[in-house]
Order: C-alpha cells, then sequence, then structure tokens
C-alpha cells in the first residue's frame, strides 16, 4: 500500500487526521480529532485491538456489525462502537468535548472494503475519471460557510451509525479520500492520480477552504 497526502489550510481551520497503516491486516484507518489529539488516538488504539482479535467472538459480534459486512469490517464496526461508547461516557457526558470522524479502508483480491462515519469522501480516479463512491459532507455547505462544521462523528450520540460497503477494483485504479465541505465540479474532471493537480483544482475552486486529501495505491 501507498499513500500520498496533504493538508492545506485557508483563513478557516480543519484538523488534520491521524493515519494509520496496520500492516498485518493490510488496512488503512484514518481518524481527525475535532477535540484533543489523543481522541484519534484512542479511536486508532481501540479498532487496532479489535482488528489483532482473529478468534474472538466479541470481535465480530459487539453491537450492530453492518449488514452483509465481512469479518474484516465486522470487526472494525466492533472497535467504533467500543469507541464511540468510550469518548461518549468518558469525554461527552457533561459537554461536548470530543468528536471524532473515522474512516478504514482495505484492498483484498481486488475488492475494497470500507467503512465510515463523517469524513473523508471516497472516490475512485481512473482512465475515466473521479468516481464518488461514498460522500460525506459537513454542514458547512448548507450553511453557506467556509468554516468546517462537523455533521456526524464518534462520540456525539450514543448509537453511532456508520456507512460501509465493498467495491470491485480495476487495474490501475487508485483512491482518493478527500476531506472537504465540499466537491467542486472541476474537480470531477480530474482524470490523472496526481497529488498536486488534485489539491491545484480544489484551490482555483476556493483558496480559502481548508482540506486534506490524499492518493492510496494498493
Amino acid at each position: 500500500m501507498k499513500i500520498d497526502q496533504r493538508s492545506y489550510s485557508g483563513p478557516a481551520f480543519r484538523p488534520s487526521p491521524m493515519v494509520l497503516e496496520e500492516k498485518l491486516t493490510e488496512t488503512l484507518l484514518i481518524a481527525t480529532s475535532w477535540g484533543e489529539s489523543n481522541h484519534a488516538q484512542i479511536t486508532l488504539d481501540l479498532v487496532k485491538d479489535f482488528l489483532l482479535l482473529s478468534q474472538d467472538p466479541d470481535a465480530t459480534t459487539l453491537g450492530m456489525s453492518p449488514e452483509g459486512s465481512d469479518p474484516l469490517l465486522a470487526k472494525i464496526h466492533a472497535g467504533l462502537v467500543r469507541a464511540n461508547e468510550t469518548l461518549f461516557q468518558r469525554e461527552n457526558s457533561q459537554e461536548y468535548l470530543a468528536a471524532v470522524e473515522f474512516a478504514a479502508i482495505s484492498v483484498e483480491h481486488g475488492v475494497l472494503s470500507w467503512i465510515q462515519i463523517g469524513a473523508p469522501h471516497l472516490l475512485i480516479i481512473n482512465e475515466k475519471g473521479l468516481q464518488p463512491v461514498c460522500y460525506s459532507p459537513d454542514l458547512a455547505a448548507q450553511w453557506g460557510q467556509l468554516s468546517p462544521l462537523l455533521a456526524r462523528g464518534l462520540g456525539l450520540e450514543r448509537v453511532c451509525p456508520v456507512n460501509s460497503g465493498t467495491y470491485r477494483l480495476k487495474k490501475g485504479d487508485h483512491v482518493v479520500l478527500v476531506s472537504r465541505s465540499d466537491l467542486p465540479a472541476n474537480f470531477y474532471q480530474q482524470q490523472a492520480a496526481d497529488l498536486s493537480s488534485l489539491s491545484q483544482s480544489l484551490i482555483d475552486d476556493n483558496s480559502e477552504m481548508p482540506f486534506w486529501i490524499a492518493i492510496c495505491e494498493f
């Protein structure tokens, strides 16, 4: 797995994610904390612990796992359930102090598996251009503001709804991850898996809107 990433800051602030490649299961974990940075680390540690549990039935039965998910996604979902409970009860019992956006992606036998709550957006880029797989807008676009406004994240509710699914990759496909309040039309016109050109298309659209972007090659 190869990942190239970039954070871009304008006048508004967007937190940069913690990115961890769990090598044993070849899974990429992305956690973005909107509070203290250790909240993202707590989430990564809990998810990683569940990923490394091979035979423990709790790793796949804790909480409601995504319908039809494979064992890997089920283990990640179990870790997210535990992380959500930890942040909700420990950090947000009196007031909202913690919220973590999270995504995990893995490719096995040419099939991309993903699970997330909140940013980033997940897209595939190939000779046909950018194809959206999962779009996760925040509330800033709805309110017409430049500063990102969190919509969904771990720790905000007692139960955390997640998005998950699979996508069969073709030869030459790259995965593109973007944390930005919205994606402009000129971004979808890009056809090269080039971090600089993809980033520049976002800056050309609005140089004051912050973002994080990554390109993953499997």
